[in-house]
C-alpha cells in the first residue's frame, strides 16, 4: 500500500531539492564557496625544510606526526587510544612518534603537556581570560598573548566553557553595543564615569560602559551574570519603595 503523507519514505529523506527553493541571504562573514575550498593535499610526510625563510621554495613546509606503519612495527599502533586520556592524545601520537615509538619516558613526556580540554585552568587562569575577552571582544590570538596561553586551548574554553556562561551574553551585549556606533566613532567606546576607553564592562539594563574602578563601588574581577550598574540600582530601589509606599496606602485605606 502506498505510504500516508504523513510518513517520509526513504526517498523523501535523501531528496534534498527543497533546500533550493529557500530564500539564501548572502553573509559578509561567509566563507563558502570555489574560492574557500582546498584544491591539492600534500602527501603526508614530505616534509621540506628550506634554506631561506623569506622564500618558499615549493615544498610542502610541515612534519609528519604519525606513522601507522611503523607504529604497528613496534606493536604501538592503538597504544595511545587505549592507554592515553583522551585530553592528552593530541599531543601524545606526536610525541611517540618523535620518539621512534619507544616508551622509556614516554607517559612523564605527556604528563607534562597542558590537557587540550582546559580541565587544568585555575579559577585565576578563568578570571584572566574572562577579563581579557572583554577587552579584546574575541580576538583570540591577542587574548592568548594577555593570558599567556596557546591560541587553541583559549579558542577551546571560549566555545566549550565560556559560551554557556551568563558573562557570554554580557559580552556579545557589549560588542553590538560598539558595533551599532556610526563609522565615524567605531572603536571610541569609552567610560560613562571617567571618559576615557580600555577594558570596560556594560549594564545589563542601561547598556552604560564603566571600568571596573569606575563603578560604585568598585569591582576587582567581572562579575559574572547580571549587573546592574550604581544609577540603574537606585531607580530601581526607587521604584520598589514607591510601590511600597502605594501597596500601604491601599491597605491602610481598606
Amino acid at each position: 500500500r502506498e505510504p500516508s503523507p504523513s510518513h517520509s519514505t526513504r526517498q523523501d529523506i535523501n531528496h534534498f531539492d527543497w533546500k533550493d527553493e529557500r530564500t539564501h541571504f548572502e553573509k559578509s562573514s561567509s566563507r563558502v564557496g570555489p574560492e574557500f575550498q582546498v584544491d591539492v593535499l600534500p602527501a603526508a610526510g614530505s616534509y621540506t625544510s628550506t634554506t631561506n625563510t623569506d622564500v618558499h621554495d615549493g615544498g610542502a613546509l610541515y612534519e609528519r606526526v604519525w606513522n601507522p606503519e611503523e607504529a604497528e612495527k613496534s606493536g604501538k599502533l592503538d597504544f595511545v587510544h587505549t592507554r592515553v586520556k583522551f585530553n592528552n592524545k593530541e599531543s601524545a601520537y606526536e610525541m611517540l612518534h618523535s620518539r621512534g615509538y619507544r616508551l622509556p619516558g614516554f607517559y612523564q613526556e605527556v604528563s607534562n603537556v597542558s590537557p587540550t580540554d582546559c580541565s587544568n585552568w585555575t579559577k585565576a587562569d578563568k578570571d584572566r581570560f574572562r577579563a581579557a575577552v572583554f577587552e579584546k571582544h574575541e580576538n583570540m590570538k591577542e587574548v592568548s598573548e594577555m593570558i599567556c596561553k596557546p591560541i587553541n586551548e583559549c579558542i577551546t574554553y571560549y566555545i566549550v566553557k565560556f559560551k554557556r556562561t551568563k558573562s557570554y551574553k554580557s559580552l556579545k551585549r557589549s560588542m553590538k553595543c560598539k558595533a551599532n556606533m556610526s563609522e565615524g566613532s567605531a572603536g571610541t567606546l569609552v567610560c560613562n564615569e571617567c571618559g576615557k576607553g580600555g577594558m570596560l564592562i556594560a549594564c545589563d539594563t542601561c547598556e552604560a560602559h564603566y571600568h571596573l574602578g569606575c563603578t560604585a563601588p568598585p569591582l576587582e574581577s567581572i562579575p559574572d551574570g547580571t549587573w546592574n550598574c550604581g544609577n540603574c540600582k537606585r531607580e530601581t530601589r526607587s521604584m520598589l519603595s514607591s510601590q511600597d509606599e502605594m501597596s500601604c496606602n491601599t491597605d491602610h485605606n481598606s
